[in-house]
């Protein structure tokens, strides 16, 4: 739903979120709120004015709210502490565009009893609680943004950002998720350079998408593969630990032998640019060794960083091979924020 300017006009939101803060909030909270909430494929405006003393709470939220469908206010001591009237944290509850609530507390470090001692109004309001930890809190907003009754601008028109995590979120599906990063290929996903074509690439029984690069007077040629494991990479071991999964420590097997033997054996560099020539690559043949890399994506951070053990576990199978490099598939989502 658009905003109603001065003169009448109907402005469209261009924001799903705004994020409101005290500034003693904004490196805890705020910012890696609106960083979470952006890999989750919503539109985050996250003012860097600071509230101040002074400053009419009502007017910073109306501010924000002409421009964004949400409001996020982050509820904290230092919050209150900026001496709010009662009239204005009051007046946060009445910001309503026909009945809907589109003010959403977020409590740091403070409970029912303490917001209830500034304004018993806010603390009817149902919030989210950092003491469950960011990652949850920008969770619960999202489901607030995407939800079907929601008239957010990525509701509406879903960013590139939102449709892959939307994919990601999905069963797994290589084929689909290949197509995707072919239509829209980015600069930090296929190297420094905008113009590569990801294509299809066969080595030694092995199948791979790929995509090659001129790089002095050799070719660099990465073998990427996708793996079907999209949530969690680990599994229990006999005593309970987190182990790698199988087909990931099998594909990290497999991209090493292929990387050795072309290394090593000349009539596998000369199947190599034959390969590369049928695959389209005939551009980048060039007449000395080619530089191999290997890609490989597989799980989610929020498993990978459950607890310590699963850290070190994905850590030990990081650092096994410097030519392969090892990605979440939440590293395809950072790609395509920083484009």
């Amino acid at each position: 739903m658009g905003a109603v300017c001065h003169d009448g006009r109907v402005v469209e939101k261009a924001w799903d979120l705004f994020v409101s803060h005290a500034s003693e909030d904004k490196e805890t909270v705020a910012r890696p709120l609106a960083a979470e909430l952006r890999r989750g494929g919503a539109l985050v405006w996250l003012d860097e004015q600071e509230l101040l003393i002074g400053d009419s709470l009502t007017e910073k939220i109306d501010e924000g709210l002409s421009r964004s469908t949400f409001g996020v206010v982050v509820l904290s001591r230092a919050f209150f502490d900026k001496h709010w009237p009662r009239r204005e944290l009051a007046g946060l509850r009445a910001r309503e565009e026909d009945g809907r609530k589109t003010i959403l507390p977020v409590w740091h470090g403070v409970d029912k009893a303490t917001v209830a001692g500034f304004s018993p109004i806010l603390a009817d309001a149902l919030a989210a609680d950092t003491a469950s930890g960011i990652d949850h809190v920008a969770r619960l907003l999202l489901d607030v943004v995407f939800d079907d009754a929601s008239d957010a601008p990525s509701k509406r028109r879903p960013t590139v950002v939102r449709r892959l995590v939307k994919l990601l979120e999905s069963p797994p599906n290589t084929v689909a998720l290949v197509a995707f990063l072919r239509i829209h290929k980015q600069r930090g996903y296929l190297g420094r350079y905008g113009n590569l074509k990801l294509r299809p690439f066969r080595i030694g029984g092995a199948e791979f998408d790929a995509y090659a690069s001129y790089v002095g007077h050799a070719a660099s040629l990465t073998l990427v593969t996708f793996t079907p494991v999209w949530t969690d990479p680990f599994e229990a071991g006999p005593d309970g630990a987190p182990v790698v999964r199988a087909a990931i420590t099998d594909t990290v097997s497999a991209m090493r032998s292929v990387s050795v033997r072309v290394r090593n054996d000349a009539n596998e560099q000369d199947r190599v640019r034959s390969a590369m020539v049928q695959s389209g690559f005939d551009q980048y043949v060039p007449s000395d060794i080619i530089r191999l890399n290997f890609v490989l994506y597989a799980g989610r951070r929020q498993f990978i960083d459950a607890d310590r053990d699963r850290h070190d576990a994905w850590s030990r199978l990081r650092d096994l091979d410097a030519i392969i490099l090892v990605r979440t598939y939440d590293s395809l989502i950072d790609t395509f924020l920083r484009e």
